[in-house]
């Protein structure tokens, strides 16, 4: 292009490339329009599909920014929760030992272990959200379902725990009653948030 438009600078060629092409955006169909003037009607051709081409290289390599900044995130992430699920196990396993545990009825399991759950998908859907972050706005569609999932869990682990305690109350008492359900708890929750973010960092690898 140096040659053709006459020019010693690539600055100069880029400028006079700049004034022969003209971009729009077609809002009823959703197109880019790429007008390029040339004295050769080829090489007319030939620019405009090169500007085509350079916009994929450079979408695709946003697109793998961004697959491998959520890998990462929910790499930092997986490892913590792993660490987390390892003390909680090795804490129950010492109350174990040490005769620390009584034993919880299976209505008093289940209700912890539920409440449990939804207390890691909360933890899991904020991490999620936490990565999308970092590369959607917040009008992006994806992210507001994500959000409303989230308030979905939040109400849904509210009711559940605002008829817990009661219940529970009834079935044990005393410090090593206490003591084990927040163990139980405890290992349901972090290993079930092991779980959820081991599918996401999966899925996140699996984009990259």
């Amino acid at each position: 292009l140096k040659k053709v438009y006459e020019t010693e600078s690539q600055s100069s060629a880029q400028e006079s490339l700049a004034s022969r092409s003209n971009f729009t955006i077609s809002a009823k169909e959703g197109l880019i329009v790429i007008d390029v003037e040339d004295e050769d009607s080829k090489r007319a051709a030939d620019l405009a599909n090169a500007y085509v081409d350079e916009l994929f290289k450079f979408t695709s390599g946003l697109a793998l920014t961004e697959a491998s900044q959520r890998r990462l995130f929910f790499e930092r992430q997986l490892g913590q929760a792993k660490d987390n699920l390892a003390k909680a196990e090795a804490s129950a396993r010492e109350a174990l030992e040490h005769g620390g545990l009584v034993k919880v009825d299976d209505q008093g399991r289940a209700m912890v272990e539920t409440t449990a759950r939804l207390r890691a998908q909360i933890a899991a859907k904020e991490v999620q959200i936490g990565a999308m972050r970092t590369y959607a706005a917040e009008g992006n569609p994806d992210l507001k379902l994500a959000l409303q999932e989230l308030d979905a869990l939040k109400r849904q682990t509210a009711k559940i725990e605002g008829a817990g305690p009661a219940k529970l109350a009834g079935n044990l008492s005393g410090d090593k009653g206490i003591e084990t359900l927040h163990l139980l708890r405890d290992v349901k929750y972090n290993e079930t948030l092991f779980e959820l973010l081991a599918r996401q960092y999966e899925m996140a690898k699996i984009d990259e």
